[in-house]
């Protein structure tokens, strides 16, 4: 089966903030051999789940690769991928540009890395079943909660990415820590002490093995994932201001739109209007 949607194109201003170009998803037993070249702006990022697969890019040699896998390919690059023997397989993809995209993706872009294994995950595989279904609407409202979608999506990514460097590092207990943040987003204040005793780590050593591993402090990763939480749902939701601060374990609205506009340079309200308006 496969399942190829193009997105709406509408001139909006919004186009240059975060745009879906094309998305789609493929399973079943059948070949699949793609070449792709040089596009000005365009990502693609494309979620691999079953099958096995080879992929290059101009600078390194043939990769094989199965399951579970994130694969970038980047503006301005020359990539080849196809799969191996036949076998039945899925995969989905999605195709973007935007300044939100090219300020998310600016350290994997500098570093030219396109592939990454991540552990099986459904929540991450239903953004993209969203994103399909949203598309597959085809009106104006339901580009913008596609684009919306996508930025949430890329998000996801961002954070499975920074999963996976730590877990690379052999640091398992970061993992576990920023999958122990993201399940309790609605607590209103980050109790480290009570984590670290179960693993036995001081919270200094805690805090340099993070730091070397993520480039934050768990404090400031903490307040990071809250405020890319609380984009996420200001672009895929209608709830207000206080709702989304109270989503996030912050009880005080004010509070919360002064750190929101220190962090991302506009209130939340602007925020949102800035996308959608």
């Amino acid at each position: 089966m496969r399942d190829h949607l193009i997105s709406f194109n509408f001139d909006k201003a919004c186009n240059d903030i975060v745009r879906t170009h094309s998305c789609g998803h493929f399973k079943g037993c059948g070949e699949i051999v793609l070449n792709y070249f040089k596009q000005d702006a365009i990502y693609t990022l494309h979620y691999f789940t079953t099958g096995k697969f080879k992929f290059k890019n101009n600078k390194n040699a043939w990769k094989e690769f199965e399951n579970d896998h994130i694969l970038f390919f980047y503006p301005e690059g020359v990539y080849n991928l196809s799969e191996m023997n036949g076998q039945f397989n899925e995969h989905y993809y999605v195709s973007f540009s935007g300044k939100l995209p090219d300020l998310l993706l600016r350290n994997q872009v500098q570093l030219n890395r396109c592939l990454f294994k991540i552990n099986k995950n459904k929540l991450y595989r239903q953004k993209f079943i969203e994103l399909l279904e949203t598309v597959r609407l085809a009106s104006l409202s339901s580009y913008h909660q596609a684009n919306a979608i996508l930025y949430a999506l890329l998000n996801e990514t961002v954070l499975l990415l920074q999963t996976n460097d730590a877990s690379t590092n052999g640091v398992k207990v970061i993992d576990n820590f920023i999958a122990y943040l993201n399940q309790n987003i609605q607590n209103n204040h980050l109790d480290m002490a009570d984590y670290l005793k179960k693993v036995g780590l001081s919270q200094s050593s805690f805090t340099k093995k993070f730091k070397s591993s993520v480039g934050l402090t768990p404090h400031q990763y903490w307040l990071s994932n809250k405020i890319n939480h609380a984009k996420s749902l200001l672009l895929s939701t209608e709830k207000n201001v206080n709702e989304i601060a109270n989503l996030i374990g912050m009880d005080d609205e004010f509070y919360f739109s002064r750190l929101f506009k220190k962090k991302v340079g506009v209130s939340p309200k602007g925020y949102r209007e800035r996308i959608f308006n």
